[in-house]
């Protein structure tokens, strides 16, 4: 229908942009941001770094005259005006804490690490379930120090024993991934294999929060972050909200082992920043 438009604020998925004007072209797309409850400057990277042509011309919008390389600009730019531009953040490290291995969605890791190349992500951190050690291996080996992983944890059922498996030692190995909302909070007895094996090896433990919620309300781990000061705990999501957020910043602020992840944030940061 001739009437009909889609507006892409809330739709973040890897090459979302480039497949869709691929598979339907660009006229029915329209570009949003959904402030205030979200920060403009991801819907705007995900635009501006897009690989799509402008005009049906087939060239790459990027590469067009007046997109510099920033190596051959007689200033040194800033963040901002590279991720305006579309270049690669290729004067700062870049660690992407918080990534997923999907194997329908990733057939090719060279595919990410061409992403990656793209913007000027140095290193990801990724989700890997406990089956997948052999991918873990075999990206580790193809790109040495560039994809980091975690795996995936959840709680036994009561009465049987948790298996953490091999990883914890293996080459590329930071830490766990845990999502209380399947039914028990970080705080229960469920995790503390867990968090007795992140305390032990000071490992990272990337934990998705959200707020309000019975399982995984960011407060929570204020208590884990008091019983087991040198895991490294990292609050996916950072609540969610602001009011999540707010929550997130005072964890953060009371133990010196609790982190804060900003992705698929629901506010601005400046609505925050003052706590």
């Amino acid at each position: 229908m001739d009437n009909i438009y889609v507006e892409l604020s809330n739709y973040h998925c890897l090459n979302s942009v480039e497949d869709m004007v691929k598979s339907h072209g660009a006229d029915r797309f329209l570009f949003g941001t959904f402030m205030p409850f979200q920060d403009p400057g991801q819907a705007i990277a995900q635009l501006a770094y897009a690989e799509v042509s402008r005009g049906g011309q087939g060239e790459d919008r990027r590469r067009e005259s007046g997109w510099a390389d920033s190596r051959r600009l007689s200033y040194r730019m800033d963040l901002k005006e590279k991720g305006w531009r579309g270049l690669p953040l290729d004067d700062v490290l870049v660690i992407d804490s918080h990534c997923h291995y999907i194997g329908p969605w990733i057939s090719d890791i060279a595919e990410y690490v061409r992403k990656m190349d793209l913007v000027g992500v140095d290193k990801i951190c990724m989700t890997f379930s406990p089956g997948d050690l052999g991918k873990v291996e075999k990206f580790g080996k193809a790109y040495p120090g560039r994809v980091l992983a975690y795996q995936w944890y959840d709680p036994p059922p009561l009465g049987e024993k948790a298996s953490l498996g091999p990883w914890i030692d293996r080459h590329g190995f930071i830490g766990y991934k845990i999502h209380p909302d399947v039914g028990c909070p970080p705080n229960r007895e469920g995790y503390d294999p867990l968090w007795e094996a992140a305390d032990k090896k000071r490992a990272a433990v990337l934990c998705h929060t959200w707020y309000p919620s019975l399982f995984c309300d960011p407060a929570m781990f204020m208590e884990v972050a008091e019983r087991y000061p040198s895991a490294q705990i990292i609050l996916g999501h950072s609540g969610g909200n602001l009011d999540g957020m707010i929550r997130s910043v005072e964890a953060a602020k009371r133990y010196d082992n609790i982190y804060m992840s900003w992705i698929m944030r629901r506010t601005t940061i400046r609505r925050w920043s003052t706590w």
